[in-house]
């Protein structure tokens, strides 16, 4: 996950060495326990960025659709006093809204007969932020998703995720991944009519969810959790019973696991907040469901509550013990029986269900792709699936 340090006060005039210990283990590593290739090293960007001591420290970009009417708000933070002039300009460069601000806070901006995004049309709006010393080039897109009676809308239109999950991984350079890479990827997703990702299972790098803005891909950003290492300790007997009501009482239901849990959601929020493609919050994998998790659900829905959230694991709790599931969404599942989701359905059906892992293309390939496919065409509270996977 992306890190920033100050490093203002330890500079000096001439040279400098930045010397950094990359750690092969560490506390963290209980809530890294992915299914993938494992590498050790530093495999994103790297870089020092002089910044003038007026500037901006944050911007988080909202936007409301209102008939006609698009409102985008910007709420700004600031190193010290500044004026920023504010301008948004559309796909051709012309300006159709202008505004400022000069002291931290919230600067509104219309855009009247807004052009919305969508997958087939990812319409971007360029946003311009000029201070004194400096001018950061952001793009916005205008969309709104919504669920209303257990359905999923986009732009007030239903929709179906025809997603895949996807890792940032090379047979060449490894956990690296260039923009030719990710263009590659991209360009084959469209070609085979996907619309959706899932960045399983952790945040991309910043400039992938930036790709998804221009070629139009809705995305599930998961968070950088996955434990389903501890749940082997209860497995001598490998039962359903252990699987389930033990798995969370290492990581997900004890509060001494609270701050790093929470943190790490945190910064993916936090970092990826203006990126619109992002439609869903995912609180990370396989990880059994607690306290913990109802923490972080609930942080992320105060922070952002006009995206939706999902967390696969939260199914796997303590029989003995009530939680909280009013911060999560939608029900979602991998990888279950036909017969399982016609249960979800017809007995309950209280959120869209959504298969968040389902035929694994690993080995031979699936064959039950139509089955899923006609149950998800022929029920709308069927919101779609992300098959596994794409690396």
């Amino acid at each position: 996950m992306t890190s920033e340090f100050d490093v203002t006060d330890v500079l000096q005039d001439g040279t400098n060495t930045v010397a950094v210990l990359v750690m092969k283990w560490c506390d963290g590593s209980y809530l890294e326990d992915q299914d993938k290739f494992r590498m050790s090293g530093i495999f994103r960007d790297v870089y020092i960025l002089k910044r003038p001591k007026q500037a901006i420290s944050d911007y988080h970009i909202k936007t409301r659709i209102e008939d006609m009417l698009a409102k985008v708000e910007i709420e700004m933070k600031f190193y010290s006093p500044l004026n920023v002039k504010i301008s948004i300009e559309d796909r051709n460069g012309a300006v159709v809204a202008l505004g400022s601000i000069d002291e931290e806070g919230t600067a509104v901006l219309e855009i009247a007969s807004p052009e919305l995004w969508n997958t087939e049309n990812p319409y971007l709006y360029k946003l311009i932020l000029e201070t004194e010393n400096e001018v950061i080039v952001d793009h916005i897109a205008l969309r709104k998703v919504e669920i209303k009676d257990q359905v999923i809308y986009l732009n007030g239109q239903k929709i179906k995720f025809r997603g895949v999950n996807r890792h940032d991984s090379d047979p060449v350079t490894g956990f690296t991944i260039s923009l030719e890479q990710i263009t590659t990827d991209l360009t084959l997703m469209k070609q085979h009519n996907f619309n959706a990702i899932r960045s399983s299972h952790y945040p991309n790098a910043p400039f992938f969810y930036e790709m998804c803005d221009k070629y139009g891909f809705m995305v599930i950003d998961e968070a950088d959790i996955e434990a389903h290492g501890p749940f082997m300790i209860y497995r001598k007997e490998d039962t359903d019973y252990n699987r389930f009501k033990r798995w969370n009482e290492k990581i997900a239901d004890d509060p001494v696991w609270e701050e790093a849990i929470v943190d790490r959601v945190k910064l993916m929020v936090e970092r990826d907040k203006n990126r619109f493609c992002i439609v869903m919050w995912s609180m990370g994998n396989e990880s059994a469901y607690g306290c913990n998790f109802e923490k972080a659900l609930e942080w992320t829905k105060n922070y952002d509550p006009d995206r939706i959230t999902q967390y696969e694991s939260a199914r796997y709790r303590n029989y003995d013990e009530t939680y909280d599931y009013s911060n999560l969404d939608v029900y979602s599942r991998m990888y279950p029986a036909l017969s399982e989701i016609q249960e979800y359905l017809d007995k309950d059906g209280s959120k869209p269900f959504l298969l968040v892992e389902y035929c694994h293309s690993m080995g031979n390939g699936p064959g039950d792709f139509e089955d899923y496919f006609q149950m998800i065409q022929d029920n709308d509270k069927m919101c779609g699936g992300f098959c596994l996977g794409m690396v």
